[in-house]
Formats: C-alpha cells, sequence, structure tokens
C-alpha cells in the first residue's frame, strides 16, 4: 500500500493535479499520453476533490489525497511535478504535458536512461 512519495523516489517521476475541475480531461489526456508516461517512469495521482485515480499498480492509503496536499503545499497550485530524486521540479495551475516531457527530457538522469535505452 502506497503512503508515502517517498516510497516512489530514485524510481519513478510523479505528476500531482488535485483539486481538479477537469479531473476527467486531465485522466483522458494522461491516459492517452500511456506510451511516453511508462517511458519516462511516470506515475500520476488525479484528485477531483472525492476520489484519487491513478496508473499506480498498487492500492493507496486511504488518506492519501490529504497526505499530497499536505506534503507539497498544493493549495497554491493544482499540480506539482516531482523528479525521481523527490525534488519538486514545476508547480502550475493546470496538466500541461508537452511542458512535463519537454522538462523531463532535458534532465540529466532522463538523457542518461535515453542513451541507456538506444
Amino acid at each position: 500500500m502506497l503512503r508515502d512519495i517517498a516510497d516512489l523516489q530514485w524510481k519513478n517521476r510523479v505528476i500531482i493535479v488535485l483539486g481538479s475541475d477537469n479531473a476527467a480531461n486531465d485522466i483522458d489526456r494522461l491516459n492517452a499520453a500511456k506510451a511516453a508516461i511508462d517511458d519516462r517512469d511516470i506515475v500520476w495521482f488525479v484528485n477531483d476533490g472525492e476520489t484519487t485515480t491513478s496508473n499506480y499498480q498498487g492500492k493507496l492509503k486511504a488518506d492519501f489525497a490529504s497526505y499530497l496536499r499536505d506534503a507539497y503545499n498544493v493549495e497554491y497550485s493544482r499540480l506539482v511535478y516531482i523528479g525521481k530524486d523527490g525534488g519538486v521540479k514545476l508547480r502550475g495551475d493546470q496538466l500541461n504535458l508537452k511542458d512535463i516531457f519537454s522538462l523531463t527530457d532535458k534532465m540529466p538522469m532522463r538523457r542518461r536512461e535515453m542513451l541507456e535505452a538506444h
């Protein structure tokens, strides 16, 4: 059971979208980008205020959305992007996958991953 984002550190990058008015649209966009998301080792969490949807394969702690809100101070921005090192790389008020992928692909760790894959 996933209790903390730290459990994903060094294995996954994380997109958190909390309090989304367009949660269904955000989820559709994330699912449509599955190949690019999987290639970049991204785990995402979208919460519409009541339900958390994710591509994480395991179970989430019951109060996982509250934990995310508190741990990453998401009251001030509804999107947080966290790198594999556990650091916040981007905060925003809307999900922009093009910007997230571009930012990710510039990171040294991601560049190494791309070289190793080829």
